[in-house]
């Protein structure tokens, strides 16, 4: 791919990360000033940063949805479950998500017993086992 092509399609997979992560709000004219942003990057960071962005969205995409498929999570439960795989607390996500507390640690039960996990670490080892 090309360095113009590359730049160009940064925005689009910017707002395509940002649809799978409901913490990060992004509406057009956040993604047009992005936009602007990557238009001063160097030709070569411009493909590193593309390449790094796709191969990410590739791997996790595939990962929860094999998981999601697999033990039966709701939409909820892989939003909490992609916030813990960030490295954020059940208690940051209640707040990212605007939920409470007590649905973040419903969730996570819920996580728990549809994986079969004995905690949080292991449904951690489960997801990238997958």
């Amino acid at each position: 791919m090309s360095e113009e092509e590359a730049r160009a399609r940064l925005p689009s997979l910017v707002r395509e990360m940002a649809q799978s992560c409901p913490e990060i709000d992004l509406d057009d004219s956040r993604i047009t000033r992005l936009g602007k942003i990557f238009d001063q990057l160097s030709p070569t960071l411009v493909r590193q940063v593309h390449n790094r962005m796709q191969a990410e969205m590739s791997i996790s995409g595939d990962k929860m949805g094999m998981f999601v498929e697999r033990y039966g999570i709701s939409a909820a439960e892989a939003r909490l479950l992609a916030t813990l795989v960030e490295g954020r607390t059940v208690v940051e996500h209640a707040g990212l998500a605007g939920i409470s507390i007590n649905t973040a640690r419903t969730h996570m039960r819920r996580l728990l017993d549809k994986s079969g996990a004995a905690n949080q670490l292991d449904l951690l080892r489960k997801f990238f086992e997958t």
